[in-house]
């Protein structure tokens, strides 16, 4: 559905940008984010009535809303719980500006949304474009964990060398070399 497709493309969001908030320290458009997690506290509710297939034989729909419930507390609830939790923006409402990165690491606990993509492939599966999309998946992890070991490894770069990090010059170690030559 459109609803799945949305929550799907708002997950990739989250997983490419948040590391990259984590580790460089900005603020990408928080707007978009306040929105993004209103949005997954809404996917929390809408997945309390929306029904699923039952796994036992004939994969038969299962719409009463007591079963519905039940499994999904059973199954995804707390995953879902734990990425709607918006755990980033609680060191600013405590009133804490310092932007260590010990301080939004908790952002990070957003990638557990990547576990919502695990449902949705599973159902793209079956359509006629099912080769195709696991293909697209593989690269896309593989280009995604690469992604996020690129921005560990800044992390590690600017942080091992902290006397460069508010002094930027070209005699400092290669991360604020680099960050020198870029603002020319």
């Amino acid at each position: 559905s459109w609803f799945e497709t949305l929550i799907v493309a708002c997950v990739l969001y989250t997983a490419i940008l948040e590391p990259v908030k984590v580790c460089f320290a900005l603020e990408i458009n928080p707007e978009a984010d306040t929105v993004l997690d209103l949005l997954f506290i809404f996917d929390l509710g809408i997945q309390f009535i929306s029904g699923y297939h039952d796994s036992g034989g004939k994969r038969f729909p299962v719409l009463i809303l007591r079963r519905v419930v039940s499994n999904y507390v059973n199954t995804w609830f707390f995953v879902d719980l734990v990425a709607a939790i918006p755990f980033d923006r609680f060191y600013t409402a405590a009133g804490t500006q310092e932007r260590s990165v010990a301080v939004r690491l908790p952002g990070l606990i957003k990638i557990v949304r990547l576990l919502k993509l695990r449902r949705t492939i599973r159902k793209w599966n079956s359509l006629s474009y099912g080769p195709f999309l696991k293909v697209c998946t593989i690269v896309f992890g593989w280009v995604m964990v690469a992604h996020w070991f690129a921005c560990g490894w800044f992390v590690l770069g600017w942080y091992t060398c902290p006397m460069y990090a508010d002094n930027l010059d070209v005699n400092g170690p290669w991360v604020a070399q680099y960050i020198y030559t870029s603002n020319l």
